[in-house]
């Protein structure tokens, strides 16, 4: 069943993602910021093979392009490529005639890194804890993260400030390492 089933309307979702996959797991963790975009990239190993892709979290960037700047600055062999929208976190609806939703089709995404599994892992956890009861009470906690990570957002995703570090410091590595340094001092 899906969302729109239930709610009789489409769920928000102007962000995009486009992901590959590399047969080899050799390369380290990386998270990837652009001038003048408004997502960012990621390189992540896993036991098998390693994840690559970008996401635009405002749904305005030429996407494609940005991914293909990724692929060739890295000399990536890609397969399995695919994309994906994702909910917004702007659009959260939790349950209507005893039908309850977790996770992306509540609505439950980071607003800053497009992220939700943690969100779908703690509004289950939260939903089986307090089935019917309290679930809305107990969702609050949730819903209140993801509304001042939304505030956050207008920070990190500032264009001003970020094209203010690129034109003073120049090489996106840098940018990256200062943007992840803040992101863990506040997450």
């Amino acid at each position: 069943m899906l969302r729109k089933d239930v709610t009789g309307k489409l769920q928000s979702t102007n962000s995009f993602t486009i992901e590959c996959l590399e047969n080899s797991n050799n390369r380290e963790l990386e998270i990837i910021f652009f001038n003048k975009f408004k997502g960012y990239g990621w390189i992540m190993p896993n036991a098998y093979n390693t994840k690559i892709g970008v996401g635009d979290f405002r749904g305005k960037e030429n996407i494609q392009s940005v991914y293909d700047k990724l692929i060739k600055e890295y000399k990536i062999q890609e397969y399995e490529k695919r994309g994906a929208f994702l909910p917004t976190g702007k659009d959260i609806f939790l349950m209507k005639n005893n039908i309850f939703f977790i996770g992306d089709s509540a609505g439950l995404i980071s607003p800053i890194t497009g992220e939700g599994i943690y969100y779908a892992i703690e509004s289950a956890k939260i939903l089986s804890e307090n089935l019917n009861s309290n679930y809305k009470r107990e969702m609050k906690k949730i819903t209140n993260k993801i509304r001042q990570e939304s505030i956050l957002m207008k920070f990190v995703y500032n264009d001003k400030l970020r094209n203010y570090l690129f034109s003073k410091y120049g090489k996106s590595k840098l940018i990256t390492k200062l943007i992840n340094k803040f992101l863990r001092t506040i997450l």
